[in-house]
């Protein structure tokens, strides 16, 4: 990006930028390089500028959200990096038995209005690190101990095309057939989830069964991504074919697969390389291939 660029951005643009912003400190797993620029809009209006700019410039735009879901590489990002933080985008309001959030909102402060508003139905989602806005795109669900997908709850969607041209879509109007892959090319702005009324004990308990079974499945893995990989259609899960393979523990520098749950990678003590969370995943997807002939897909989501 030219320096004209930059003064562009910081004369026009109301928020907080900053260049070569280390991504690490924004992501799960504690990797990653610079941003060469990164934004937190104050409004909608300079959310658009920076749209409607960086598609006239010809420059990457990329989103972020909680980092729950994302590998950094080690080089860094170029271009801009966006991360909807200010009030305007995490707003979190009451309709009736509906909660309407902006993308910024964190799930786990709309899992505590909900459960303050006596609201089910979002509690499958309690203890992941993640924003409203990411949730969706990635279409957030569990299958244990009962199967749930963020879709089911969803009203609507705002979002806000390349173009900076704001558009409403029904919830029954995404598809959703695993990411919900017509947001993809889109900044969502908010969203309304249609909910049920619950006792407050009811949804305390359906949280704590979710909290107990992720930690005997998962433990209390700090820095990791969750699942590097999707689980295979007609197949065994991920996690049970990387084990199978003899995988667990196995390590390259900081990163290793967890023990607990192989479908992880953690960074042990903060001291992993993207390169080195890579190389480990190159060893999972050769191993599970040449014993299981399964090709696995990637879940995480890979800048560079």
């Amino acid at each position: 990006m030219t320096d004209s660029q930059k003064k562009f951005l910081s004369k026009e643009i109301e928020g907080k930028i900053l260049f070569n912003e280390p991504l690490s400190e924004y992501t799960t797993l504690k990797i990653g390089g610079s941003a060469e620029v990164f934004i937190e809009p104050t409004d909608t209006a300079s959310l658009i500028k920076i749209i409607k700019f960086s598609a006239a410039e010809q420059i990457t735009l990329s989103i972020i959200g909680r980092g729950s879901n994302l590998l950094v590489k080690d080089e860094g990002v170029k271009g801009i990096v966006i991360r909807l933080n200010s009030p305007e985008f995490t707003y979190i309001k009451k309709e009736k038995e509906s909660l309407r959030c902006g993308a910024g909102a964190k799930l786990a402060d709309l899992l505590k209005v909900a459960e303050h508003n006596e609201l089910s139905g979002l509690e499958f989602a309690v203890g992941i690190p993640a924003s409203v806005g990411g949730a969706i795109k990635t279409n957030l669900g569990t299958v244990h101990p009962v199967k749930k997908e963020i879709k089911e709850l969803i009203d609507y969607v705002k979002t806000i095309d390349l173009q900076g041209k704001e558009s409403y879509s029904l919830g029954r109007e995404l598809d959703f057939s695993y990411r919900c892959s017509n947001l993809f090319e889109c900044v969502i702005l908010e969203a309304k989830f249609n909910l049920q009324k619950a006792d407050k004990g009811i949804i305390k308990q359906k949280k704590s069964n979710f909290v107990d079974y992720r930690r005997k499945t998962q433990g209390t893995v700090s820095c990791s991504a969750g699942c590097i990989f999707k689980n295979p259609q007609g197949e065994k899960a991920a996690a049970y074919l990387i084990e199978q393979c003899g995988l667990k523990g196995k390590s390259i520098g900081g990163a290793e697969v967890s023990c607990q749950h192989s479908n992880f990678i953690i960074n042990r003590g903060q001291k992993a390389k993207a390169s080195d969370i890579l190389a480990l995943i190159k060893i999972i997807e050769k191993n599970v291939k040449k014993r299981y002939n399964v090709k696995l897909e990637l879940e995480v989501e890979i800048w560079e």
